[in-house]
């Protein structure tokens, strides 16, 4: 089984993809909102039974690792090695900003209204410190190095690339290369706003990457790591 633990935007809409051309949508335990489309909500992954797992290709969707295997079935099958999972990070302070303005301008987001009157820095300066770093942690007291050890993380700037490769090579899925599918860059913005890096002072802006040290960190080796692949594969 595959496991795509899709951190809200850090570009796994366009890597979703992969999986559904590769599995088609039917066979994949798609978990996020099921109003868009979704089998599941995260927590009812839970409570599936071994038999409504067995023979599942892939498990995508808005489902923390630690949700992942809260579940008996998947736990057992992520001890016994059955279990690979890929996904990809993204710079914090991006990710953040991201976020903030696709709530902006999302009509269907449950939480669009009550976002209309936030400041979009008090949005930004209240979000939970490294978020990226808790979706993924398998248990408490982990490092980035151990998630590294456990889980092919992909730099966002490099995943469909990246993904692609994972595909072909480890999984021998012959699935063309994807394009790049912006939620918030095809939403018709309406006079709306959004909010870019130069929002923020310098101290501002440093302030935050401290904040959320271990995604910046995950991000800056995950990117070290597709450099160091990429010299060896041109010498």
């Amino acid at each position: 089984m595959i496991y795509f633990p899709h951190i809200p935007k850090a570009g796994g809409t366009s890597l979703k993809s992969y999986f559904l051309h590769a599995y088609s949508a039917s066979s994949c335990i798609k978990v996020w909102d099921t109003k868009f489309g979704a089998d599941f909500l995260p927590d009812e992954f839970c409570n599936l039974k071994a038999d409504e797992l067995k023979g599942i290709p892939a498990v995508i969707g808005h489902l923390p690792v630690k949700d992942f295997l809260s579940n008996s079935a998947a736990n057992r099958m992520m001890s016994h090695g059955e279990v690979q999972v890929i996904t990809s990070v993204r710079d914090p302070i991006d990710r953040l900003l991201s976020l903030y303005n696709y709530v902006l301008v999302n009509e269907h987001h449950p939480n669009h209204n009550a976002h209309q009157s936030f400041d979009p820095k008090e949005f930004v300066f209240s979000q939970q410190e490294n978020f990226q770093f808790k979706f993924l942690e398998l248990r408490r007291g982990m490092t980035v190095d151990d998630l590294f050890a456990c889980i092919s993380i992909f730099p966002m700037e490099k995943s469909l690339t990246l993904f692609h490769s994972f595909f072909k090579n480890v999984l021998s899925q012959d699935v063309k290369l994807q394009e790049i599918q912006n939620d918030t860059a095809s939403i018709n913005l309406k006079g709306k706003d959004i909010i870019k890096r130069d929002f923020f002072t310098s101290s501002e802006l440093k302030f935050l990457y401290s904040k959320h040290e271990l995604d910046y960190e995950i991000h800056q080796k995950s990117l070290a790591l597709f450099n160091s692949k990429s010299r060896e594969i041109k010498r």
